[in-house]
């Protein structure tokens, strides 16, 4: 007998062969397929994610603004910013770095709260209406907007992608949802950037030493965890204060 022909893919043979005494042709099984397929998908982004320092360096003056683009889509997309932001000051510095990790988050913010409000409202207020975190976001934010949302990029509730759909579904307005993102994600975005210029910096011969990068970075952290227990304090108390309120589909 000759060999079944596999297609170039090699998930499953390309002639249809009958089952043994059932006279039916056995079918490959493409959910099971579907779901080996997954993670290989996750593989290629991840391996996409980590050549982009290199290619960026390899852009010159243009390899700013493809980063920044590939930020932005990153975090419509709900995928992890964290390497990232650890990407973006290891690759630009402190400064720079901060500079275009910030404004690409408030950026895929943006994009992500005007869909939120026009072309996904439908899909996401189903969510919304039986989702308990969705619903206390939204009593804080009606009562208190700049505030609430400064503090809930501090210390926040949902992850930053869903965090963003959720303020477009609230009453909120942009110019506040905006400047309170811009000042929120600060803190915790120049502290990763801050970890990636430390890392460089040690594998230099003109680093300073250890115990610097060491102080800097419990410095920093203590930072974080100050303010992200100051803000959520903040949150729960004015959920409770509001806790009547609802998403309301208008």
């Amino acid at each position: 007998t000759g060999r079944v022909p596999v297609s170039p893919l090699g998930e499953w043979p390309l002639t249809s062969r009958r089952a043994p005494g059932s006279g039916l042709r056995a079918r490959p099984c493409r959910g099971r397929h579907a779901r080996q397929a997954l993670p290989d998908v996750v593989l290629s982004v991840q391996t996409f994610l980590n050549q982009v320092p290199d290619y960026v360096e390899t852009l010159g003056p243009f390899g700013k603004l493809y980063f920044f683009a590939i930020f932005v889509a990153c975090e419509c997309l709900s995928l992890p910013g964290a390497p990232l932001m650890l990407s973006s000051g290891y690759i630009f510095g402190l400064e720079l770095g901060c500079a275009i990790a910030i404004l690409a988050l408030a950026t895929a913010a943006t994009i992500s709260f005007f869909l939120a409000r026009t072309v996904l409202r439908p899909q996401l207020m189903k969510v919304a209406a039986e989702n308990e975190t969705f619903q206390k976001i939204n009593c804080a934010v009606e009562a208190e907007g700049f505030k609430i949302i400064l503090l809930l990029r501090l210390a926040p509730l949902l992850p930053f992608a869903l965090s963003n759909y959720a303020y477009g579904l609230s009453n909120v307005n942009f110019v506040d949802f905006f400047f309170a993102t811009l000042l929120g994600v600060a803190p915790g975005t120049c502290a990763f950037v801050y970890l990636a210029t430390v890392a460089r910096s040690a594998g230099s011969d003109e680093g300073s030493p250890w115990y610097v990068y060491a102080g800097g970075i419990a410095l920093t952290g203590v930072l974080l965890k100050t303010v992200s227990d100051i803000a959520q304090k903040a949150i729960n108390d004015s959920t409770m204060v509001n806790d009547e309120c609802r998403i309301v589909d208008k």
